[in-house]
């Protein structure tokens, strides 16, 4: 991280053209290795592709109940789930923890101080860590 010091208009400017320098010298020492890898991102963006037809088929015929806000991935009937307020669900691999959802809801309460859903979810979460569960489990239940 650089200095906290207030520089004049023309140091400024000659800094910010150094960085900027160094910043088009490291993206041309790159470019031949970006060459190289081209024909693996292509071969990847192909399977990727393929990946999402496969999911938005399935989800056509209601092969899964609902998708993962976070990733995508498709969430069954009865696998562990984290719903996130109103707007869906994230799977069990992107569910945040008790002590991130604790977080989460007390940033929440900066716009919307005193709001008791609120308050209740966070005492209910440190409720449940002084019960014994680590802060670092996952805020799962069965969808």
């Amino acid at each position: 991280m650089s200095e906290q010091i207030k520089l004049t208009r023309d140091e400024f400017k000659a800094k910010l053209a150094e960085i900027t320098a160094r910043q088009d010298g490291a993206r041309a020492a790159a470019e031949p290795y970006r060459e190289a890898l081209r024909p693996f991102e292509e071969a990847e963006n192909a399977i990727l592709d393929e990946r999402i037809e496969f999911i938005e088929a399935q989800e056509d015929l209601g092969a899964f109940s609902f998708r993962c806000l976070d990733c995508g991935a498709p969430i069954f009937g009865g696998e562990p789930s984290c719903a996130i307020g109103d707007e869906g669900y994230v799977c069990e691999q992107c569910a945040p923890t008790l002590a991130e959802a604790i977080e989460g809801f007390e940033g929440e309460l900066e716009f919307n101080p005193g709001d008791k859903d609120i308050l209740e979810s966070i005492a209910n979460l440190r409720a449940r860590i002084t019960g014994g569960e680590s802060p670092d489990a996952q805020l799962l239940y069965p969808l």
